[in-house]
């Protein structure tokens, strides 16, 4: 499933089986992915609506296919969470809810973040007014400057500060054996010669080679979290249209607020490389791990491992501290 298209008809197979009766938790999982994407967008709906209402209809199929597909072209992040659902992977959150009427859609589970609130299909009316009740306070948390990961509170709040933004990228004190700095730029004001702004305020950027692997990663700051996600947005498609032959990663847990990542091999480059973006509060996270061939489990365990180092250092200096956690394998 590498290409829009391919992902598209795979979608609508699923979504067909769903609409003639054929259970499944990923049958489910791309349903709900997919209605809530194009929510709110006529054509989406009307074609999602007729595929259900006929799901043998080849020109129903064919009109849902083309809805999915159009999506998938201009929504990397939409690509990298259909791709993993189909996948049976994880769903990684899009900071939304959708409530219609006075019913809770969507599957057993409702997610915010790090948080999970399980089996709610069957319940009681009164828990599930009780549960809608406590998201959206959770909700007011996050879009109020308060963000939630892992359990912890976190500020979610510009960094004006320029050693705590220097500080997020590792030094060399806080690599692992193996790894070594190699350049430390910034940070640097927006916009920047070097086009790695994503319309922030300022940015740091930071090199390693570990082995035969060459590692950039590039720190986005912004002056609000809504600004951080018009700018992840960016950078997510940015790396979705870096090199050739690139397909959507299915992403661990990263405890940041969102992220889309993209890789593979690039022959016309004769390299393989693999980059992802996360949003982080009011920070937005691209890393890139490259090398001239290799395993691709190893680029991703570089690439997942600097990553998850870099958010716990982002919500650290969101939070006024001086940045410490360590790349951990």
């Amino acid at each position: 499933m590498d290409s829009p298209e391919s992902v598209a008809d795979a979608a609508v197979q699923i979504l067909t089986q769903v609409a003639t009766g054929v259970a499944s938790t990923v049958g489910q999982t791309v349903t709900d992915l997919v209605r809530s994407r194009v929510a709110g967008w006529g054509p989406g709906e009307a074609a999602l609506t007729g595929l259900a209402a006929n799901p043998t209809d080849p020109a129903a199929a064919l009109a849902a296919r083309e809805v999915v597909r159009q999506v998938l072209v201009s929504d990397p992040v939409f690509t990298a969470q259909l791709t993993s659902a189909l996948r049976g992977g994880p769903v990684h959150n899009t900071g939304s809810l959708v409530i219609q009427g006075s019913t809770l859609r969507g599957r057993q589970n409702i997610s915010l973040g790090a948080q999970t609130i399980t089996n709610i299909r069957n319940s009681p009316g009164l828990l599930i007014i009780t549960i809608v009740v406590a998201i959206v306070v959770l909700a007011g948390l996050v879009y109020g400057g308060i963000a939630l990961s892992g359990g912890t509170a976190h500020n979610a709040a510009p960094i004006t500060d320029s050693q705590l933004l220097r500080g997020i990228p590792p030094d060399q004190a806080n690599l692992p054996g193996g790894w070594q700095a190699t350049t430390a730029q910034g940070p640097v004001p927006c916009p920047d010669q070097f086009n790695l702004c994503y319309g922030g305020t300022a940015i740091h950027v930071a090199g390693y080679k570990y082995g035969r692997f060459t590692v950039l990663t590039v720190v986005n700051t912004f002056g609000s979290s809504e600004d951080a996600r018009a700018g992840y947005l960016v950078g997510g498609q940015r790396i979705q249209n870096d090199g050739n032959g690139v397909q959507p990663l299915v992403i661990p847990d990263l405890d940041g607020d969102e992220s889309v990542a993209f890789g593979g091999p690039d022959p016309s480059a004769q390299k393989a490389e693999y980059n992802v973006a996360v949003k982080v509060g009011t920070v937005v996270i691209t890393c890139s791990v490259a090398s001239a061939g290799g395993d691709k489990d190893i680029h991703q365990q570089v690439l997942w491992a600097l990553a998850r180092a870099e958010v716990a250092r982002a919500w650290e200096a969101q939070d006024g501290k001086t940045p410490s956690a360590k790349i951990e394998f």
